[in-house]
């Protein structure tokens, strides 16, 4: 389903809730589903089994997030083992232990509800796949976000309706709404959506903006924010496996939505939290007129872009290969030569 908005809505799924109430929380805005931490293993397995149901029925990512009350290694494991996207921990000591034990099969989420010095607060942010704020106030939350955005990690705020406004103004990945029905998703999506259409919700993305760090991938998505501020396209597109594409694309918060093909499941589900990406399951794909073909007929099977529009693509060759993005491509939609490559 496409969004009308940047910023993604993290709901809670109390356990026990039927399959039609978790369905309607989609509809109503939900990205990703988080799981309450007592509930234990036998209900995550229920919930996850749900949020698996939902996802095959709308045909879209969806991602899991559990934060387990007790992390030594035996609930990690379950917890990894039941396919959930997020695990959400406390401390830098926390996520090493628990990265031994997950590696890769799931992106571990600090959670940081007090305020702590600038070098430990950088520690977390590096150790971690994304950061959780805790309800806090505004200057932390904001001093949080800032630090995520400047080296492009996944921030996701815990908020009430009354203090949206200023999590979506600080340009957070998600927010959290804890507790919250189908009418008040409703309600922040509308809200979300509005605010972001606002003149001041940009001009404040743009000011807060930080330069690019010194590798390929970062020149080419910043070159990308700039050729899409140029040209205006439908959308931007990335090719990724990992995931890092898209989220160092959208640690550049450009104006035009990013579309982010991946051969890899579990990496489009953990994607449904970071701003401004749409993920979508492809084939993989093994040369660049091929890619360049799925994602113009993927931004118009997916309602980003029509016949005449441009996309932007971002990837890496070889396909498949761990930090290898080094191809800006522009395509226009219907067949016509691209107006400009590199790579």
């Amino acid at each position: 389903m496409k969004r009308a908005r940047r910023a993604r809505i993290v709901a809670t799924l109390e356990a026990g809730a039927s399959d039609a109430f978790a369905a309607a929380l989609f509809d109503a805005g939900a990205d990703v589903f988080r799981l309450r931490d007592g509930d234990g293993v036998a209900a995550w397995a229920a919930s996850v089994a749900q949020v698996r149901r939902v996802e095959s029925a709308r045909g879209h990512p969806l991602g899991v997030m559990i934060e387990p009350a007790d992390a030594s290694p035996q609930v990690l494991a379950d917890a990894a083992a039941l396919g959930v996207d997020w695990i959400v921990l406390c401390g830098a000591g926390a996520l090493t232990r628990a990265r031994a034990v997950v590696g890769d099969a799931a992106w571990l989420m600090a959670r940081v509800d007090r305020p702590m010095a600038d070098d430990t607060l950088d520690e977390v942010v590096a150790n971690a796949d994304g950061v959780l704020v805790g309800p806090a106030d505004p200057a932390w939350q904001h001093r949080v976000a800032s630090a995520c955005r400047k080296v492009g990690q996944p921030v996701a705020v815990a908020v009430t309706q009354a203090d949206l406004a200023t999590a979506i103004y600080d340009g957070v990945d998600a927010v959290l709404l804890d507790a919250a029905g189908v009418d008040d998703l409703a309600h922040a999506d509308h809200a979300i959506a509005r605010i972001e259409a606002s003149p001041g919700y940009r001009r404040g993305l743009d000011a807060s903006h930080t330069p690019a760090q010194g590798n390929t991938v970062d020149a080419l998505c910043c070159s990308m924010r700039r050729v899409a501020a140029l040209i205006a396209p439908a959308a931007l597109i990335t090719y990724t496996d990992s995931g890092s594409t898209s989220r160092r694309a959208a640690r550049e918060r450009p104006v035009a939505p990013i579309l982010s093909l991946t051969p890899r499941l579990a990496t489009a589900r953990r994607l449904s939290l970071v701003w401004g990406v749409h993920p979508v399951l492809v084939d993989r794909l093994h040369d660049v007129g091929e890619m360049v073909k799925w994602a113009n007929r993927t931004a118009v099977i997916e309602g980003y872009a029509g016949a005449g529009a441009d996309v932007v693509i971002v990837a890496g060759l070889p396909f498949g290969e761990p930090g290898a993005t080094n191809l800006l491509h522009v395509s226009r939609i219907g067949g016509t030569p691209a107006r400009a490559s590199a790579g």
